[in-house]
């Protein structure tokens, strides 16, 4: 029996091929089986899902959408949720394709869930700054849409 990750980290995408390969690059360079990573390619036609599945490692899931959903009403919430339907760890991790993350303060994020498996959810609003405002944010507040999914379940 393979025991579920603590995290599952989720990642809707569409035509950001080579912004998204170097962060799912970063991300599963973290040598760790306390978290997944799940992305969603909506439709992408600049070869970004073909690139997704030419890295081999268990630890990604993704799939495609036939027909695109983000030109829909409420299609990006309709691809977020769906992500989250398919995430298997404790919490989950929202994370933009766009978005930058620091490597360092993810692994802390890791370590802080495993220790506090109570915590039940958390939002995190980041405005302007740079780097040093990321990482400050990172180490003292580790939160950015990162969801208890025993507690939805419940």
């Amino acid at each position: 029996m393979t025991k579920n990750p603590i995290l599952s980290i989720f990642i809707a995408t569409y035509n950001r091929k080579e912004i998204l390969m170097k962060k799912l690059n970063d991300i599963l360079g973290i040598p760790s089986a306390d978290f997944d990573v799940f992305v969603l390619d909506d439709g992408s036609d600049d070869g970004t899902f073909d690139a997704i599945q030419g890295i081999k490692d268990t630890r990604l899931h993704a799939e495609q959408n036939i027909e695109r959903q983000g030109l829909k009403e409420n299609g990006v919430m309709q691809n977020w949720y769906r992500l989250l339907e398919m995430c298997d760890g404790q919490f989950a991790f929202h994370l933009n394709d766009r978005d930058l993350i620091d490597i360092h303060g993810l692994q802390e994020l890791i370590i802080f869930l495993k220790e506090h498996p109570t915590l039940t959810g958390g939002i995190c609003n980041l405005r302007g700054g740079g780097t040093a405002s990321i990482h400050h944010l990172m180490k003292h507040s580790w939160l950015y849409h990162i969801l208890d999914l025993t507690q939805l379940a419940s």
